[in-house]
C-alpha cells in the first residue's frame, strides 16, 4: 500500500502526480484518519493501532501505541483530539516538538460535556474549525440517528444540529469536513447523500443533496494558498479527485 502525496502548487494542471510513499499495513497498521496540521506543518495519521506524524523531510515518527481502537483524529494549535470507535471518550494530547512525542491532557466522556446525551452510542468523526477555535463532532444515537455537537477547544458545548434525514446506519461510512468557517459537509457513502450544514451562532440549517452514477464524494477539504481557496472532493467512481475554486 501507498499514502499519496500531491503537491497542490498548481492543482489545476491536468498532469498532476502524486508522490507515492510506501505504506506497511502488517507494521504500522491499517490507516483510519489523515490529518495536516498548518500550525505545526505536520501530517497526523491514524492507525488501527498507532498514531504517527509525518513530514517529507523526514521518516514516519510513531507518537503513541493504543491499548484500545481508535477511531477519527484532528488537531487545534499543538493540540491533538482523539475518538475512539467503542467508546463516548474525547481525548485531549499535546504534541512535544522537541521530542517529538505526544502527552495526554485531558479526558471527557461525553455524558461529561453534554446534558441528555444517555441516547448517544458512538462518536463518528471529529474535525476542528481553526478559525473559529472550534471542534465538531459527529454523534450516534440508539435508534442509529446522526448530528453534529460543536464546542470551544476545551470541550464546553456550544450548538447541535438537527438530525440529519436518510443518514446511513453503517457508521464507517460517513465522514466530514469544514469547508468554511461557518458550513461543514457531511458524506455518506452507503446513500449517496450530501449534506451541507450551514452554522450562525447558535442556529443550523441542513441542505441535503443525493448523488447518482456513483459520483458521490467520500472525502473533502479546503486548501487555501495565495488568497485563493479550493475544495477537494475525493470521489471513488472514477477513482479522482475534483478541484473547485471558491
Amino acid at each position: 500500500d501507498h499514502i499519496l502525496l500531491f503537491n497542490l502548487t498548481n492543482s489545476f494542471d491536468d498532469t498532476l502526480i502524486p508522490e507515492l510513499v510506501e505504506w506497511k499495513n502488517n507494521l504500522d497498521g491499517k490507516i483510519l484518519d489523515i490529518h495536516y496540521s498548518f500550525y505545526l506543518k505536520l501530517f497526523f495519521i491514524l492507525t488501527d493501532e498507532k498514531l504517527f506524524s509525518f513530514n517529507r523531510l523526514s521518516s514516519f515518527i510513531c507518537l503513541h501505541r493504543f491499548t484500545s481502537l481508535p477511531w477519527s483524529c484532528t488537531t487545534l494549535l499543538n493540540s491533538i483530539y482523539i475518538l475512539y470507535k467503542y467508546s463516548t471518550i474525547i481525548e485531549q494530547w499535546t504534541f512535544q516538538e522537541t521530542s517529538p512525542s505526544i502527552q495526554l491532557i485531558k479526558q471527557w466522556k461525553l455524558n461529561e460535556i453534554i446534558s441528555e446525551c444517555e441516547h448517544d452510542q458512538h462518536l463518528r468523526c471529529i474535525r476542528a474549525n481553526p478559525c473559529q477555535n472550534q471542534l465538531a463532532i459527529l454523534i450516534e444515537d440508539d435508534e442509529c440517528r446522526w448530528r453534529i455537537a460543536l464546542f470551544d477547544h476545551n470541550m464546553n458545548y456550544l450548538h447541535q444540529t438537527n438530525m440529519l434525514m436518510n443518514a446511513s446506519t453503517i457508521d464507517w461510512n460517513l465522514i466530514f469536513s469544514f469547508i468554511s468557517d461557518q458550513q461543514l459537509i457531511i458524506m455518506d457513502a452507503t446513500t449517496e447523500n450530501i449534506y451541507l450544514i450551514t452554522i450562525d451562532q447558535n442556529t443550523s440549517s441542513t441542505e441535503c443533496k443525493q448523488f447518482s452514477n456513483s459520483e458521490c464524494p467520500v472525502n473533502a477539504c479546503v486548501i487555501t494558498s495565495n488568497g485563493y481557496s479550493q475544495l477537494i472532493l475525493k470521489v471513488v467512481k472514477p477513482n479522482m479527485l475534483k478541484f473547485f475554486q471558491i
